[in-house]
């Protein structure tokens, strides 16, 4: 009966050494897989992230446009602006003459 209790005692240990060294490989695996799941979600990551850039890219490119339009339209605006003062000046002065002529031949006016 040894020899019986023998070989069912190194059964047990057997399968449970099997499993033990089996687990023990397969953490090795899993490591493996579980680096893999990691680099291929850091790889959707970078191209969601490249794509987000880009997006970002056009919306500076339409913003930097609209800024261009924005600023001729200001600057023409300013040139408006100053061809105004100018007419006004030069209209001022024509209408300070004229009193001066009107004062000087004691003409009275009203404005």
């Amino acid at each position: 009966m040894s020899n019986e209790l023998y070989i069912l005692v190194g059964t047990i240990f057997g399968g449970v050494g099997l499993k033990f060294i089996e687990a023990w490989l397969n953490k090795g695996k899993e490591k493996i897989d579980l680096a893999s799941q990691i680099r291929d979600e850091l790889r959707e990551d970078i191209e969601r992230y490249k794509n987000e850039v880009s997006e970002y890219k056009k919306e500076v490119k339409e913003l930097t446009l609209s800024l261009e339009d924005w600023k001729k339209k200001y600057y023409d605006l300013v040139d408006s602006h100053g061809k105004m003062k100018d007419i006004n000046y030069d209209q001022q002065l024509q209408l300070n003459k004229l009193k001066e002529v009107l004062r000087k031949n004691n003409i009275t006016y009203e404005l």
